[in-house]
């Protein structure tokens, strides 16, 4: 009877159908928070995890998420990571696992309708009357016991300057640089400060399960950094001038 090798071929190729399935990398969802689909923060993102992607080998999808719930959907597993958030965030995420090498250096600085007012630090910005974005925790530590008001968007931050509400409003250049430029907003002629009132590193946060592909990945940023890859993608993609990032670290073992 043929029957018995007629069953044996079928459960070759079916095991073979098989072993091949069990050795194509899952794909890896990461969130990156407070930006939208379109914001310059999530395409400089989405370019530095294509070339993460292609070194550790699983395709990653980056989803742009309010941080509350990017935040909700990594405690439960729902994505693999978030892909920028600063140290603090592991304040209150002691279960995570951070990636040491920075995924992103943010500059902060100061906007304003006046020429005349000069900072060249945070420490400059007491005697002004402060705006910022709800929400950050980096700057709301560093502006306690000052005159701060709080808004809910950047255009609303530089509304406030505009109308005399007050003196400085202080955001990313990454995610003011659009809006500033827009026609509206372009016209009310603001200024941007220089230098940069802060310039923070945001880490990458990655789910306990995860820990063998953050190794992966870590090592993968530290290698696009020394190939000069991550700059050449912060030239083509920053809405202002970046300077060379420093010599990163070696890449883990």
């Amino acid at each position: 009877m043929k029957t018995p090798h007629i069953v044996l071929i079928i459960l070759t190729i079916f095991c073979g159908n098989l072993s091949i399935a069990q050795e194509i990398p899952r794909k890896l969802i990461f969130g990156v928070a407070g930006v939208k689909d379109t914001n310059q923060a999530n395409r400089i993102g989405t370019e530095i995890l294509k070339a993460i992607s292609k070194k550790i080998g699983h395709e990653i999808e980056l989803l742009a998420l309010p941080p509350k719930r990017a935040q909700y959907m990594l405690k439960k597993g729902q994505i693999d990571a978030d892909i920028a958030r600063f140290s603090s965030f592991g304040d209150s995420n002691a279960s995570l696992i951070m990636v040491n090498e920075p995924f992103l250096k943010v500059p902060f600085y100061a906007y304003t309708m006046s020429p005349n007012i000069k900072i060249h630090s945070i420490e400059c910005i007491k005697p002004y009357r402060i705006v910022t974005l709800r929400g950050i925790k980096l700057i709301k530590h560093r502006v306690k016991d000052l005159d701060v008001q709080l808004v809910d968007s950047i255009k609303s931050g530089f509304l406030f300057l505009y109308k005399n509400r007050a003196d400085i409003f202080i955001n990313d250049g990454i995610s003011a640089k659009k809006i500033l430029n827009s026609p509206e907003i372009k016209k009310l002629g603001i200024i941007r400060l220089e230098p940069p009132l802060i310039i923070a590193e945001a880490h990458t946060f990655f789910t306990p399960s995860n820990a063998d592909i953050a190794k992966k990945y870590e090592r993968a940023l530290i290698e696009i950094k020394q190939e000069g890859i991550y700059d050449k993608i912060l030239r083509d993609t920053m809405p202002f001038p970046n300077k060379k990032s420093k010599t990163p670290s070696k890449p883990p073992k």
